[in-house]
């Protein structure tokens, strides 16, 4: 009984990392939104608590590492609440991108530090790998939609992508955002493991012709990123730390001289630059906003409204979000809570493991994008960061038994 009720968890689980990207299929309850994402979630929390509470299982102390950058997370989040123009909308956010997001990961560390192996058919898995199956298998789906959106008019659902993959998404860098991780983690398998060309090849294919299809171009820069760190590995110590404490720094340098390189018109509305462009005319205006809410942003879900009053530069696009990941995280959730997630890619990138190169990816194409306040990302991030605790901790767990041996 109590085996078929965590291979039961774990099915779960696995289909809400299957369905993540299916928070687009929304609804409401008595005037209450949700989302298909947030039912499946809640179903799996539910089953959880009473697996806990039936089996008297104990929970997994929560590692050491994420304490901290839980507290300054949860701090920010709190403050994000009060100062918000829209306390409501606010909850929403709180719920969608922290709550759940959080839940999910640490019900998967939960599970797979517990149940490192499962049984089916008489044939013993190790967990991890049918975690990350099923990560795979969501990217898989989502590339061969993305694929066929460009061969199948019918199957395209955002208009003003249609000449890009995109997905069930409203733009293609979503779609990126989803599978350039799966793609990070693959390529350290064929770099670093010598992967051998296999039927998981065309597989892997199918997600690099997607990925391409998107044209993201900070995802392929993100990607090269990663490339270059996968290479560079065994001749360069610690490259992935170096690399994020790098762009880091350049990122702060760039955004200095942003308000001299933005271009400069009589009339923000009227639209003739490309996409650096307006990408340069939202950050000048976002350092502007920062500049009057330094320590503490401007609240969860506030951007969009307190921007377009008082901030709009060059170009007065009503975007939800800044569009660099430093810059989302500030003005959404202040200093405390930009700390927060910082110690938390700082803790990944001091200890790297295979897992760490997907949240690689999703920091460098952060730097131009939105890479965490979506509810699939959200989740996604939460994962990734779960698979490389328990990656981590069974690595310094065997160092230790060799040590004593």
């Amino acid at each position: 009984m109590k085996n078929n009720f965590k291979n039961a968890l774990l099915v779960g689980q696995l289909v809400v990392i299957m369905c993540a990207p299916l928070y687009v299929i929304r609804f409401s309850f008595w005037g209450f939104p949700s989302t298909l994402l947030e039912i499946l979630i809640l179903i799996l929390f539910a089953l959880w608590i009473v697996f806990k509470v039936v089996t008297r299982e104990l929970l997994s102390a929560i590692p050491r590492s994420m304490i901290i950058p839980g507290i300054l997370i949860g701090i920010g989040v709190v403050l994000g609440i009060f100062l918000s123009v829209d306390v409501i909308g606010a909850l929403g956010y709180v719920r969608a991108y922290f709550i759940e997001p959080i839940i999910v990961g640490y019900m998967l560390y939960d599970y797979i530090k517990k149940q490192p192996n499962v049984v089916f058919r008489g044939r013993i898995f190790e967990t991890i790998h049918l975690v990350w199956l099923a990560v795979y298998g969501q990217a898989l789906w989502l590339s061969v939609l993305g694929i066929f959106q460009l061969i199948i008019p019918s199957l395209i659902i955002t208009a003003s992508q249609a000449s890009r993959a995109h997905g069930v998404f409203n733009t293609a860098n979503a779609l990126a955002l989803i599978i350039g991780p799966v793609l990070a983690v693959e390529l350290y398998r064929y770099v670093r493991r010598s992967k051998g060309i296999s039927w998981v090849t065309l597989l892997d294919a199918i997600l690099l012709t997607a990925f391409l299809l998107s044209q993201s171009l900070g995802g392929i820069v993100a990607l090269l990123v990663v490339f270059g760190v996968v290479v560079l590995i065994r001749c360069v110590p610690h490259v992935s730390l170096i690399v994020f404490i790098s762009l880091t720094v350049l990122t702060g340098l760039f955004m200095a001289f942003v308000p001299f390189i933005a271009p400069k018109t009589d009339n923000p509305w009227v639209r003739n630059g490309n996409t650096a462009s307006i990408r340069i005319c939202l950050w000048e205006g976002t350092q502007n906003l920062i500049r009057d809410n330094f320590l503490w942003g401007v609240g969860l879900r506030s951007f969009p409204n307190v921007y377009s009053q008082s901030y709009v530069t060059c170009d007065a696009e009503p975007l939800l979000y800044p569009h660099n990941l430093f810059y989302n995280f500030w003005v959404e959730i202040g200093v405390l809570g930009l700390l927060g997630f910082m110690l938390v890619f700082l803790r990944i990138f001091m200890s790297p493991n295979i897992y760490s190169y997907a949240l690689l990816y999703a920091f460098v194409h952060g730097l131009f994008d939105v890479p965490y306040f979506k509810n699939d990302l959200s989740v996604m991030f939460w994962i990734f960061t779960a698979l490389w605790l328990i990656t981590k901790e069974q690595r310094d767990l065997g160092v230790r038994h060799n040590v004593r041996n």
